[in-house]
């Protein structure tokens, strides 16, 4: 049982891994334009955003549609998988902080106010955004600067989708006197799942590794949501579904706005060239 709960919480890990195609066409540098060729009947070409079913013959189209499919399967499967160790990981993870850091120090693991619970709130979010947004005012980077633009717009969007989720959902929470995993109560005052801190690391996580190629951005960045959606499992806010949940939400949302971005370049202004005037006039 110990190794399977091992396994469960390593797929929370490598959630992003499962969707590698999501935005992965994209050119993921700094100064990304994309543009999309499809050919139309004239034999011309043009580019075209965003992708539409009706853009493709049936061939593309079917492929697409089968896409869908399965990450609608994988997302189900992962959901489906670490809901039925709920109850187990409920004590299997406390036990393992407690077992590796010591008794005090693995129960202060994801306790409000420290380093990983700040991570998944608009703090910490704001820290990451502005780090990132400040070090490419200093350095120069658009890359930075444009990191910190979406990392801030993914905080937001994010805490929509999931407030809204949470709301209609209604999952009581490892800590009520009468939930057992399997109490829903949509649109009271129950608000488990999905996990709002670990959604909101994993998007944060996700626009982050988005624009940087290294691999040992993603490992970072990815490794420090995980440890936020652990946090909070050990600290029995969570299930460990919840934090799945949260997981795969952080993730489609910073795709979305990375992908977005890049598409339509709403944000440009705000980072391009050192743009947000008033703070290029100060550092020029």
């Amino acid at each position: 049982m110990r190794r399977l709960c091992v396994g469960v919480i390593s797929i929370i890990a490598t959630l992003p891994f499962l969707f590698p195609s999501i935005g992965a066409s994209e050119n993921t540098g700094p100064s990304a334009s994309v543009s999309k060729k499809k050919s139309f009947p004239s034999g011309s070409t043009t580019d075209l955003s965003p992708l539409r079913l009706d853009d493709f013959d049936d061939g593309p189209r079917r492929s697409l549609l089968r896409h869908n499919a399965r990450l609608t399967l994988t997302v189900v499967g992962v959901l489906t998988l670490v809901g039925s160790q709920d109850r187990s990981l409920k004590g299997e993870v406390p036990e393992f902080f407690s077992n590796t850091l010591g008794g005090l120090e693995g129960e202060k693991f994801g306790k409000r106010g420290t380093t990983v619970e700040r991570l998944g709130r608009m703090p910490g979010a704001a820290q990451v955004a502005g780090g990132f947004y400040m070090t490419g005012v200093i350095t120069g980077s658009v890359n930075a600067r444009r990191v910190g633009i979406l990392a801030l717009e993914a905080k937001v969007v994010n805490d929509l989708v999931t407030t809204g989720l949470k709301r209609s959902i209604g999952r009581e929470r490892p800590g009520s006197p009468t939930s057992d995993g399997d109490e829903f109560h949509p649109f009271g005052n129950s608000t488990a799942f999905p996990s709002g801190h670990t959604s909101s690391a994993f998007a944060l996580a996700t626009v982050v590794a988005d624009n940087y190629e290294s691999k040992w951005v993603k490992f970072v960045s990815y490794g420090l949501a995980t440890a936020v959606g652990l946090g909070r499992i050990n600290q029995g806010a969570h299930w460990a579904s919840d934090v799945a949940g949260g997981a795969l939400v952080g993730y489609g949302v910073g795709k979305l706005i990375s992908r977005f971005e890049r598409r339509k370049g709403w944000s440009r202004a705000l980072y391009f060239e050192g743009n947000g005037v008033s703070v290029k006039k100060r550092f020029q």
